[in-house]
């Protein structure tokens, strides 16, 4: 009888502490970015840019990403990728575009996407790297 008042009291503990820290690691940004720059993703109606990562080297800075349909949605009409550096005092320090591609499927119905892109410039410290879908082909 107590061996059973035991293991219930431990399954419990453990069921509670669960879900205590379930909410929490939901929140994790799994962004991977550079501590003097901001990420900002644009919101769309048909898309999601759900992951960022940023890499400084010699030749400027790397910025590549995924993004899903958004909603019920299962594939993303024909778009790109516009990625503009804004300044620390919010001028715009350069701007491109750059086209997505297909990796694979999320689940049996809905697609995910990659993009990745070099940009030749080093943002200063403060600055934001905005990200939008734009579905203009």
């Amino acid at each position: 009888m107590m061996r059973n008042l035991l293991d219930m009291k431990v399954r419990l503990s453990v069921i509670a502490f669960i879900l205590v820290l379930s909410p929490g690691c939901a929140s994790i940004s799994r962004d991977r970015v550079d501590a003097h720059v901001a990420v900002e993703r644009m919101p769309s109606a048909y898309a999601k840019i759900s992951q960022v990562y940023l890499r400084r080297d010699a030749k400027g800075i790397s910025i590549a990403g995924e993004l899903r349909p958004k909603g019920m949605k299962r594939a993303l009409p024909p778009g790109h990728i516009v990625i503009e550096i804004i300044g620390p005092e919010g001028e715009m320090i350069k701007q491109t575009k750059t086209h997505y591609h297909r990796v694979g499927k999320i689940n049996k119905k809905m697609q995910r996407y990659s993009f990745s892109v070099t940009m030749p410039t080093t943002p200063p410290q403060g600055s934001i790297i905005r990200l939008r879908y734009d579905d203009t082909p």
